[in-house]
This record gives C-alpha cells, structure tokens and sequence, in this order.
C-alpha cells in the first residue's frame, strides 16, 4: 500500500475517484484549462473518460496540511524497457497557485519515485509534455530542473486541415555530479540545467570534426572525443587552470578551463573515465598563434563508452 508523502505545507495521498474526482474535474471545466490539461476542448462525453484509476498513472492528490481541501494532483505513469522510467503530469486549481504548493509537491512527489516508493526500484530519468502555448507550465518545469527536449504535435489533419496543438517535450534527470561553479559569469545560462552535463549548460548541437575547425574560427561549435592529457597550473586566488588535450577521430586540441579549488578533484575524476565527451566552446588560436584551441568552453557533457 502506497504512502502519503509529507511537505511543510502539504500532504499525498493517494488518489480516490469518489473523494477527489468531482472536485479536480470542477476546476476543468473553463476551456482554457481543460485544453491545456488535456489538448480538446471541454465536453460532457470526454469528462465522463476522467479518472484516477484506469490509466496506469500512479495518482496523488494534493491537499493542504492538516486540512481536507485539494488544491491538487500529480502523477507519473512508469515506463518498462525505456530510455525515460516515466512521463509526470500535474494540475493546480488557479486559486492556490502562485504560492509554491505546486513546487514544493511535484518537488516531493519526484523525489518519492526516484527513490523507488511507488514502484519498488529506484528511477532517474522522466519526461513530462506541455502544450506550446501553456507559458506557465514551461516556466516550470525549468525551475524544477527539466530541460526542452523536442518538439511535437498532436492530433489529426483532415482535407489538409490540422486538427491538433504543438507540443514540447521536457525531460528531467537525476543528477549524480555537478560542478558548482562555471568557467566565467554569462548572461542568460542556467550552470547545470542539463543534469547530464558535468560543466555548463545543455550542450545539444551540430558535432565538428577537429580537422575541420579552421573555417569555425570565433563561432561556438560543439565536437566529440576523449581527453588524453590534462595539466594543472595552480592559480594565485586559490584555484586552478586545467590545461586539457582533446582528441576526437582526426586530431587532438588543447583548451583551458579555470576552476576553484574544491572543484578540481572531483572535475578530475570525471574526465579521467576514459569515454567518450561532447565539448561546446569557441574555436581560436592558442596565445602562440600555432595551436588551434577553445578559448571559451560552455559545457562538457559524457555522451558514451568507448
């Protein structure tokens, strides 16, 4: 039997169609929020197709501690054989948002799948989907650490005619290592918000060959390869410059990334592993005019073994 889930403020608990259903189906009823629930718009015959049970989804309702008001649910259906463990979902009736109830539940909520509480194995990896045009819900699930992952559409096209809404994909993952500080302050980047990065941010992009980087000179360029020789040069604040060659399946290139002192070890570690990386930086030529370098590198991600 599934347990309720404590926050400060809040209480789990399971989902019940007889206790909770009328209320959270009250809520849906404007178009608005049923669309971005559920991608149709409102009607009798779909609210009869709601429920709490049926669906595979495993359904906590969400109240306020010491009380019997719902202000809420969330959920996850777990995935078997697949590269994501689950697909979450959630909804907040409009009078209680804007208070943090909602972060701090999915917040609770997560952890308590992670930890295998629901299913009896521990989970890392989940999606979550949104219509396009569910602003709120975006901005959201960023805080909560989600990343976009793709772009999609739903529906049906009929005599050249969609039928459907644009969706986008978010995807969030456990994080086992992080760096906690960045190469330098840069506008507009969330350090870490791609938990597969062990440095900077989510760094997805077109992959360069190092033969070819000449015609990239000045522009951020993403490249694949394994380190093979790291240097440190001690700095004089107290931190540390790694010197590093790189080398994909052409050649080798040399970049610099400065890091405090307690980041050092466990960066080391990491790119000690001997896998397979993706770099993202900015393509110039070393102080001596003659090696070709990344003077600026924004993110470092592990992608696979050898």
């Amino acid at each position: 039997m599934r347990k309720d889930i404590f926050t400060e403020r809040l209480v789990l608990c399971p989902s019940d169609d007889k206790r909770d259903l009328e209320n959270y189906i009250n809520h849906l009823k404007d178009e608005d929020s049923f669309f971005f629930q559920y991608g149709e718009q409102y009607s009798p015959e779909l609210e009869e197709l709601i429920d709490f049970h049926s669906s595979g989804v495993i359904y906590y309702s969400v109240f306020l501690r010491n009380s019997d008001t719902m202000i809420g649910y969330v959920g996850i259906l777990p995935y078997q054989a697949e590269e994501y463990t689950g697909e979450l979902e959630f909804y907040f009736f409009s009078e209680y948002r804007k208070k943090g109830y909602a972060m701090e539940a999915v917040k609770a909520y997560i952890q308590a799948y992670i930890n295998g509480e629901f299913t009896g194995e521990k989970r890392n990896h989940i999606i979550a989907e949104v219509i396009a045009e569910n602003e709120p819900a975006k901005a959201f699930l960023g805080e909560l650490g989600f990343i976009k992952s793709a772009i999609g559409f739903a529906g049906n096209i009929t005599d050249g005619d969609f039928q459907g809404y644009m969706k986008i994909v978010y995807e969030y993952k456990e994080r086992t290592h992080a760096v906690t500080s960045g190469l330098r302050d840069v506008d507009n980047v969330v350090w870490f918000n791609d938990a597969d990065c062990i440095f900077g941010c989510n760094v997805d992009g077109d992959v360069v060959l190092i033969d070819s980087l000449e015609s990239y000179f000045k522009e951020a360029i993403c490249l694949e390869g394994e380190f093979i020789e790291i240097e440190e040069l001690e700095l004089p604040d107290d931190g540390y410059q790694l010197v590093f060659q790189f080398m994909d399946e052409t050649g080798n290139i040399s970049f610099k990334i400065n890091v405090p002192e307690e980041d050092k070890e466990p960066f080391l570690e990491e790119l000690n592993k001997h896998i397979f990386y993706r770099i993202k930086g900015t393509v110039d030529y070393d102080e001596d005019g003659k090696t070709i370098c990344i003077t600026e590198v924004s993110g470092i991600k592990p992608i696979r073994d050898k």
